[in-house]
């Protein structure tokens, strides 16, 4: 099981249920609760208490902490829904970021253990590839929970965090140990203009 949830502002989290419930041929159901959550078949919109509110004119409230909760999609769903978003305003601002949390089954205690390595010894190069300042991975009872990511508008780069996270949490599950020593990070000369963060 993979799930993966990111904040964005700029639309009303009523207004990003029923972009979202348009592009799927369906309707918002209101579960509200404490965190006002909407449902859209498996996707969800719920209040996340992380996002500054923003709007193209104006101040915007509560209303406008939107945090999307993205269920397993095939990838014109996500590019679909993503672009409707994206047509619709939505923002990604510095306090939107984006999660993945993955079932732990087939995890021992060491194969956790070479997961938390794994992510400390390459901590510096995963920040620089992804353009982040900081991040970390949480190991909850029967989750792992990826807190690494800026959220993005850009529903190929969802799948490339998606499978990064699988293919990370699949080397630690087959690694007999994994070295907590630190690799060197050396600042590669890019072209004008490139950039691994998009």
């Amino acid at each position: 099981m993979v799930r993966i949830e990111m904040g964005l502002t700029g639309i009303s989290r009523k207004e990003a249920a029923g972009i979202i419930a348009d592009y799927l041929n369906t309707k918002p159901a209101y579960k509200g609760g404490l965190t006002y959550q909407y449902n859209i078949g498996d996707w969800t919109v719920f209040m996340d208490g992380g996002v500054a509110p923003e709007k193209a004119d104006g101040d915007a409230g509560d209303d406008y902490k939107v945090g999307i909760g993205i269920p397993e999609s095939t990838e014109e769903e996500l590019a679909g829904v993503f672009k409707a978003l994206d047509g619709a305003k939505a923002i990604i601002n510095d306090s939107c970021k984006l999660t993945v949390t993955i079932d732990s089954t087939g995890h021992t205690d060491r194969t956790k253990d070479n997961l938390i390595n794994l992510f400390g010894s390459k901590r510096e190069l995963i920040f620089k590839a992804f353009g982040v300042k900081d991040g970390n991975i949480k190991i909850e009872n029967d989750k792992i929970v990826f807190q690494l990511f800026r959220a993005t508008l850009d529903a190929n780069r969802i799948i490339i965090y998606k499978y990064f996270c699988i293919l990370l949490n699949q080397l630690a599950l087959n690694l007999k140990t994994a070295s907590k020593k630190k690799l060197k990070v050396i600042t590669p000369s890019l072209p004008s203009g490139f950039s691994l963060s998009g």
